[in-house]
């Protein structure tokens, strides 16, 4: 659920704060991203909030810059953005829900690695975590558009770790 997606990121989130990371957060819901911010601040970590749609084309850009302007650097990304499945069988998936879950599970990493990669190819250091699904492993009902995406999630992460690791990403 979105509940659980969110916890999830969020406890993710005050880990690397626990490392002493300095953290970005980005995502639609700027009051939850201001709770894990003030967890992350209790715990003497330093963060900033990007009230984001990673769905439109410039966001991207637009948090590297962001990032980049406020710490200097990039070192980790963590994609752990995603909507749930959709609850019907695929006969039933609208054209726009079926836009939803693919541009936001599957295109908007697409669009951060895009934008990431060349820092981290630069830097000859990167560190990219791209959490996906057990849904992309084992058929779950009611869930194919979901399943779909994250599948497509783990072989886009598998491409890029083969095509980048020799540059230190």
């Amino acid at each position: 659920s979105r509940a659980q997606g969110s916890d999830s990121a969020a406890a993710s989130a005050l880990l690397f704060g626990k490392s002493g990371a300095k953290l970005v957060l980005v995502g639609r819901r700027p009051d939850a991203l201001h709770k894990v911010k003030d967890e992350l601040e209790q715990q003497g970590a330093t963060a900033i909030v990007i009230p984001q749609d990673i769905t439109l084309p410039d966001a991207a850009e637009r948090i590297l810059q962001t990032t980049i302007d406020r710490f200097s650097r990039i070192d980790n990304l963590v994609n752990n953005a995603g909507v749930p499945g959709e609850g019907v069988r695929l006969d039933q998936v609208s054209d726009e829900l079926w836009e939803e879950i693919v541009s936001t599970n599957l295109t908007a990493v697409f669009r951060m690695l895009r934008a990431t990669l060349p820092i981290f190819v630069r830097q000859q250091h990167g560190v990219i975590v791209n959490v996906s699904s057990v849904a992309a492993l084992k058929a779950l009902t009611n869930v194919a558009a979901y399943s779909a995406t994250k599948a497509g999630l783990i072989a886009l992460t598998r491409s890029v770790a083969s095509d980048y690791a020799s540059l230190g990403v």
